[in-house]
Order: structure tokens, then C-alpha cells, then sequence
């Protein structure tokens, strides 16, 4: 009797649980964001304005993916360059502005701006912060604005 009932119990409970849908998660919490893989370890991130352009971008290193546990490691400098130079043509930037690459410091992170006419990039980084040997950052990421 008792193994009855408890079937009984497992098979009602059943009935009222049930695995999240995507829309569930998206009602609860917010839309899904876009995610694309820009080269071998960047991740790049756009927002987009009201008209459908993007206006802002974040790049950030590569985590994990389908195949690949990437761990906590370094971004290289010449992939984080041709990346920059990819999305944001020289020739697209416009002059560049006063104050270009200000670095600013504060709460164990840096973040250097280098503000063109028509984009700013803003590089930010956290302590331990660069070394000169082919890595820009550690732990870091990059934000592209349209100015």
C-alpha cells in the first residue's frame, strides 16, 4: 500500500514540474544577447540603437565554447588588433582627439580611452595589468562607441 501511494504521489508531482522554456527564462529575467565569435579567442557583444546600428560593442576573451574550456588566459595584442581594425576601419575613425589614450585607475582595474571623431575605444584591464611582450591585458575587455 505504502509503495502505491508513494508511485501515486511521484507520478502527480510529475505532472507539475517541468523544465524551463527559453520564453519562460526571457519573462523572468531579460531578452538573450547576442554573442559573436570575432576570431580564435575574442568574443565580441553589440548593442544596437533604436535605428538597428550598432553604437556600441564589447570584446572580451573567449571562456568556454561548444569544444573548448579557454580557462583564464591572456589576450593577444596582434589578434586584438586585427579584430579592432575589422570592425572599425583606420580610414572609418576620423582624426583623432584631444586626451587620446588617457588612462584612468581605480578599484584594482584600468581603462584607457582613445576617443576618435567618429569611435572610442575604451580598453579596460584589472590588476596585474599590462606587460609589453605581445599581451595587451589580463582579465580584461574592450568597449568600441560610436561618438
Amino acid at each position: 500500500m505504502k509503495k502505491t501511494v508513494a508511485v501515486i504521489l511521484v507520478l502527480l508531482a510529475g505532472k507539475y514540474v517541468y523544465a524551463q522554456t527559453a520564453t519562460d527564462i526571457e519573462a523572468k529575467n531579460c531578452k538573450p544577447v547576442a554573442v559573436y565569435s570575432v576570431s580564435e579567442n575574442i568574443w565580441m557583444t553589440p548593442e544596437c540603437a533604436p535605428d538597428g546600428q550598432v553604437c556600441r560593442m564589447r570584446l572580451y576573451p573567449k571562456r568556454i565554447s561548444a569544444n573548448t574550456n579557454y580557462g583564464w588566459h591572456d589576450l593577444p595584442f596582434n589578434e586584438l588588433r586585427d579584430v579592432l581594425n575589422a570592425l572599425v576601419r583606420v580610414e572609418t575613425r576620423g582624426a583623432k582627439k584631444e586626451a587620446f589614450g588617457a588612462t584612468a585607475t581605480g578599484g584594482g582595474s584600468a581603462w584607457t580611452t582613445y576617443i576618435y571623431e567618429n569611435v572610442t575605444f575604451t580598453l579596460v584591464s584589472f590588476f596585474p595589468t599590462t606587460s609589453f611582450d605581445g599581451v595587451i591585458f589580463k582579465k580584461g575587455g574592450v568597449c568600441l562607441s560610436r561618438t
